[in-house]
């Protein structure tokens, strides 16, 4: 039997080209929607802020950001992405500085928070977040728990090298102890945002260096 020929022209014309360029553009564009999503977001929340205004701050086409994000809960979930790696950048500081004791890391990451002014201003992302999404997405609360346990782990660890320097006590809990410091934390920021200064920051370092002091051994 004869095989079927097909009738359909076949195409000649050769692949078009991307013009030089265009993925550096495209690149290039995606990192300030996200930039710019990320510091809307902090500034006023993720209810408040359009798609249209990213746009519009970002400086990029409606088929630009819908090349790139699908919808608003894509990009959300790029912005706690961008969040968690920006921590975990933070964090891998933390556990590999060996210039200084573990505990004294510790604090030195707490006083860093207070030479930026304006982040204390505007408060911590991730707890902005977790506020307001955590119980209307489940997606989002998962997403942003992982990153609160990434936290607590990284300082866990540090609180583990501390209990075999001798820094603390061998019957220290270190993961409640991580726990506290991370809720302290949060909470110290959450104060100093409500109040436009650093002063509850500076007395939460003062009361967990007197709280560590008595788990000395």
């Amino acid at each position: 039997m004869l095989a079927m020929t097909s009738t359909e022209p076949i195409s000649t014309e050769m692949p078009k080209k991307k013009r030089p360029g265009f993925e550096t553009e495209m690149r290039t564009a995606k990192e300030r929607i996200l930039q710019t999503s990320v510091r809307l977001l902090h500034r006023q929340g993720f209810h408040n802020t359009s798609v249209d205004q990213i746009i519009s701050e970002a400086m990029v086409s409606k088929g630009n950001f819908f090349h790139h994000f699908k919808n608003k809960e894509e990009l959300g979930y790029a912005v706690i992405e961008s969040i968690r790696t920006e921590l975990a950048k933070d964090l891998a500081n933390l556990l590999s500085n060996r210039n200084n004791p573990p505990l004294k890391r510790l604090f030195l990451d707490l006083e860093q928070a207070l030479s930026d002014e304006g982040r204390l201003r505007k408060g911590c992302p991730l707890g902005k977040l977790a506020l307001e999404l955590s119980d209307i997405h489940e997606g989002f609360r998962k997403k942003i728990s992982e990153i609160f346990e990434m936290w607590t782990g990284a300082v866990e660890r540090v609180l583990e090298e501390a209990k075999l320097l001798g820094d603390l006590k061998q019957d220290v809990n270190c993961h409640s102890l991580a726990l506290f410091w991370v809720a302290n934390t949060q909470g110290a920021m959450l104060l100093a945002k409500s109040h436009a200064n650093a002063a509850a920051i500076r007395s939460q370092i003062e009361h967990l260096t007197g709280y560590l002091k008595g788990l000395k051994p």
